[in-house]
């Protein structure tokens, strides 16, 4: 009785055992269908010993599941940070092994898909490595890694480390290449934002390029749409553009504000820098520089020009002979040049060897004017607050009175006196005119 007792819990543990060593066989045969296709399987008279559960087991040679439908092997865990199936790697060899390899013909070597997490997930503690890394052998050129996504972003990076980069792309070809490429067919190829500094960065002989239809860079900010810097390195233009095609009618450069600040303002804060700040140069037959205002309200003036030193608010400058170095024109009754100065000189004319000023057509003074000799009277005072005692007066008769002339024209503080030499019996006009 005892003996039929022990047989009966003999068989029925086999029999556990037996449905254990099964499925735990399909769960380590998992190297050997991710392998078959580089290491040959063993023959079936090698595998002898049963593969149990709950504890390590060794192999010397490949173990291998093939099914003919579904799916070779299923693993399953329900525990928290676990995993369905892990592979690892302890290989000591130089650019050892892989903890899970998958192989396919046409379609993908290896598939993750989650509902509420991350469809693969890969960490490395290597420094200089990848978390994940992928790499295109096809000869006719593909992706090294690829992300597509319906309605979110199709690959995302992220970094906390100061200084780097959240996504690094680089070029190593021979023949150059692009390091980051972007491409849209109605949207932005390339889209930087930023709370801190830079929404787009580049550094290099050329730090960022841009060609377009419409534009080449765009460029919108808080702070700067666009900003260029040779840091402080490199002998270098901060910000350069440049048109090849002879026959674009299109400005290099446009700068556009709808707000109530400068559409481009140029600064040097280098005391010892003794270049213009703006530089303009053409080969072609227009101008160098081009400005306008369409606002009819706005009273702000179109070229501003300001200096702390001893230069010029505004520098024209020409070689040619037939040439201007400054031209003003005003229309519908506009000025064409207009100079102001509180204590100096509002307008300084100078030449070493020609005129200093020509002008064509009428001129016209603040200190000129007609004054009358009333009659039976000798002269007749003018208040002018410009003038001061050693102010220079012009005084010429307008009428014609025989003999008698201007004797002289004496200046005061704030006005002057104009004596004839003899009273008139008509009144009579006297035309002046001060200098200093």
């Amino acid at each position: 009785m005892e003996r039929d007792q022990t047989e009966n819990e003999n068989s029925i543990e086999a029999s556990a055992t037996t449905r254990r060593v099964i499925l735990l066989g399909g769960a380590v045969g998992l190297a050997g269908l991710v392998a078959d296709s580089v290491i040959p399987a063993q023959p079936a008279e090698a595998m002898n010993n049963p593969v149990l559960l709950d504890q390590n087991n060794a192999a010397t040679a490949t173990t291998k599941v093939t099914a003919s439908s579904g799916t070779g092997l299923l693993a399953m865990t329900s525990e928290n940070g676990q995993s369905g199936i892990e592979g690892v790697d302890v290989s000591t060899g130089a650019g050892g092994g892989y903890g899970v390899q998958g192989v396919s013909t046409n379609g993908a070597a290896i598939y993750g898909n989650s509902t509420n997490g991350a469809g693969a997930y890969c960490t490395t503690t290597g420094t200089g490595k990848s978390g994940v890394h992928g790499i295109d052998s096809s000869s006719g050129g593909g992706y090294g890694v690829q992300g597509n996504s319906t309605y979110g972003t199709g690959v995302y990076g992220a970094t906390y480390a100061d200084g780097q980069s959240g996504l690094l792309g680089e070029d190593l070809s021979s023949e150059g290449g692009f390091g980051v490429y972007g491409g849209s067919s109605s949207g932005v190829g390339v889209n930087g934002s930023s709370t801190g500094t830079c929404g787009v960065s580049g550094n290099g002989p050329t730090g960022v390029s841009g060609s377009g239809d419409t534009y080449g860079v765009y460029g919108l900010g808080v702070t700067y749409g666009v900003y260029g810097t040779d840091d402080g390195s490199y002998e270098t233009i901060a910000v350069a553009a440049s048109l090849t095609n002879p026959s674009n009618p299109s400005p290099a450069l446009q700068a556009e504000t709808k707000g109530t600040g400068r559409a481009v303002e140029a600064f040097i804060d280098n005391t010892a820098n003794s270049s213009p700040v703006v530089s303009v140069s053409t080969n072609g037959t227009g101008s160098g520089v081009s400005a306008s205002i369409v606002n009819a309200a706005n009273a702000h003036s179109t070229i501003v020009g300001s200096t702390d030193g001893t230069g010029s608010g505004v520098y024209g400058e020409t070689t040619n002979a037939a040439g201007r170095g400054t031209t003003g024109q005003g229309t519908n009754g506009a000025t064409g040049v207009y100079g102001l100065s509180d204590t100096g000189t509002g307008i300084y004319a100078e030449s070493t060897s020609g005129d200093a000023l020509q002008v064509v057509g009428k001129v016209a003074f603040s200190t000129s004017g007609l004054a009358t000799v009333a009659a039976n009277e000798q002269n007749a005072d003018v208040t002018l607050a410009s003038v001061t005692t050693s102010s220079m007066i012009l005084a010429t008769l307008q009428d014609d009175v025989g003999a008698i002339a201007v004797a002289n024209a004496v200046a005061h503080s704030g006005s002057f006196r104009i004596n004839l030499s003899a009273a008139p019996t008509s009144a009579v006009k006297v035309a002046w005119f001060v200098i200093g």
